[in-house]
């Protein structure tokens, strides 16, 4: 498979064991890294805080989430794999290094702003070609936001344009700031024994308390929107005003009454346009 195909290639699939030899580049890819890292400086060099809490995202089997656990990063393992949380916890269990190991989709989780102080997963490619902005959101609900690190040069020219077309926008239409950088990183490649350095692209998102808020609204009302769609309700503008469940929910965040209207068109306008970037927002 070339790069350019794995967005057009089937993703990963729920399984208590994989079924295919470990690849990334598999048609149907599994649970483990194309680069495992080895570097004593990674958690510098991806532009982590010691200390900070880090929700890793489609985590895979593999060492990113354990390295960054090492070099003392406080981190949440999160996959959709059985097999993967399996061997997680094993890893929780035998060495202690994550806080918590949950099977939860990319984009349910985190579940409430300031929980965490970024997102990050290494090469999450059926999450980057499945469900393009819902993880992003959930991004935008940390301390600082969203980062994603991709191996090989053959993978940046496609990552490039699809960060061009899909994630820019989202950034754009919550205020986030959006940064693509190079950063080298020692480690061992697949299928190779010793480590070398190798070039990697690191997507960075960087929330702020507009986007912040922006965020939790839009994944209310998406989450409202997929019930109501689920029970065949109505899900006009004035129907998720009168809302019930929106209105305990606005409060909570305090969010005045009286700008509970406003704040739901607003949020709608944003949904339209999330549609055009993946037409499946409402039907996961």
């Amino acid at each position: 498979m070339q790069p350019s195909d794995i967005f057009k290639a089937r993703g990963l699939k729920r399984a208590k064991k994989p079924t295919k030899p470990f690849s990334i580049w598999s048609r149907f890819p599994t649970v483990a890294h194309s680069f495992v890292p080895a570097d004593t400086k990674l958690v510098e060099k991806l532009g982590f805080a010691p200390g900070e809490r880090i929700h890793f995202f489609a985590g895979y089997v593999g060492g990113w989430a354990s390295e960054l656990a090492r070099q003392g990063l406080r981190v949440t393992f999160t996959d959709i794999s059985l097999y993967a949380v399996h061997k997680a916890k094993e890893v929780m269990r035998t060495e202690g290094l994550y806080e918590k190991v949950l099977c939860k989709e990319a984009g349910r989780y985190p579940r409430k702003p300031l929980q965490y102080d970024w997102n990050f997963s290494f090469e999450p490619m059926p999450v980057l070609r499945d469900n393009p902005v819902a993880p992003i959101l959930r991004g935008l609900l940390n301390r600082k936001g969203y980062k994603i690190a991709i191996y090989g040069a053959g993978w940046h020219e496609t990552i490039i344009a699809y960060a061009k077309q899909k994630i820019a926008p989202i950034c754009r239409l919550y205020g986030a700031d959006l940064e693509l950088s190079f950063i080298d990183i020692r480690g061992i490649p697949q299928g190779e024994k010793e480590a070398q350095i190798s070039k990697h692209l690191v997507v960075t998102i960087r929330t702020n308390d507009e986007a912040r808020r922006k965020a939790w609204i839009d994944l209310l009302l998406i989450k409202r929107i997929r019930f109501l769609k689920s029970r065949r309700r109505i899900c006009t503008a004035q129907a998720l005003k009168a809302d019930e469940w929106i209105e305990k929910r606005f409060r909570a965040f305090n969010i005045p009454d009286n700008e509970r209207g406003r704040q739901i068109d607003e949020s709608l306008a944003r949904l339209k346009t999330l549609k055009n970037i993946d037409p499946n927002i409402f039907m996961r």
